[in-house]
């Protein structure tokens, strides 16, 4: 029987995401503001990315209303993290670009970048699982 990578990279990544997200999930516990922002490994999402604009108006710059440097970002990316982004560094560039411009314009951020994110490294993983799947069949017809 053989391997389908396709099928086995895929549902890999998925479950590695899911892994890093509830290891976020529960450092993000002890923050308070988990509804409005949310520290993905070491990506800070935020759910109004430009409330500061309201809050701010008429204050002096610079005017923060969340403040990142109290994330402990000593404990933010894990070495199951580290790897994730690196082996899906495709999907995690194509997903950011994508939230960080959606947020410069009001969007949620952190609905975006989970309706996003799984998706785009599920793909990136069948592709992969793809190249895998014929260098094995072409080595294994000679």
């Amino acid at each position: 029987m053989r391997i389908r990578w396709t099928v086995v990279l895929p549902v890999l990544g998925l479950c590695c995401f899911a892994a890093v997200t509830y290891q976020s999930a529960r450092r993000n516990r002890g923050y308070g503001d988990l509804g409005k922002h949310f520290v993905w490994s070491t990506f800070q999402l935020d759910s109004d990315p430009l409330a500061w604009k309201t809050t701010c108006a008429g204050q002096p710059e610079p005017c923060v209303t969340w403040d990142p440097s109290t994330i402990d970002s000593s404990a933010g990316s894990t070495p199951l993290a580290k790897v994730l982004v690196v082996f899906a560094l495709p999907a995690f560039l194509v997903s950011l670009l994508v939230v960080g411009f959606a947020g410069s314009h009001g969007a949620n951020q952190i609905i975006l970048f989970f309706a996003l994110t799984p998706p785009l490294i599920a793909a990136w993983f069948y592709f992969l699982g793809r190249v895998v799947d014929r260098i094995y069949r072409r080595h294994g017809n000679q």
